[in-house]
């Protein structure tokens, strides 16, 4: 029995590469809003301070102390 032409017209649509998901994911990017690549670089942002990505919030030095962290230096 042979393949019905709509159905062979569909399979040969599923049919990309690694060059066209990167070209749709491009356009897609392009098309965004500035609101919407602001939205998602916050979530982006929260999903790599909940993983452990980012590092930790270090405390402030106090504003008379002008020594860099780690030095030996005290003089």
């Amino acid at each position: 029995m042979a393949e019905p032409e709509e159905t062979k017209e569909v399979c040969d649509s599923w049919r990309v590469d690694w060059e066209d998901s990167r070209a749709d994911h491009l356009d897609l990017w392009l098309s965004a809003t500035p609101e919407q690549r602001l939205a998602w670089l916050e979530e982006m942002i929260r999903l790599a301070w909940r993983s452990g990505a980012l590092p930790r919030e270090r405390p402030a030095l106090p504003p008379n102390d002008r020594s860099i962290p780690g030095s030996d230096s005290s003089t």
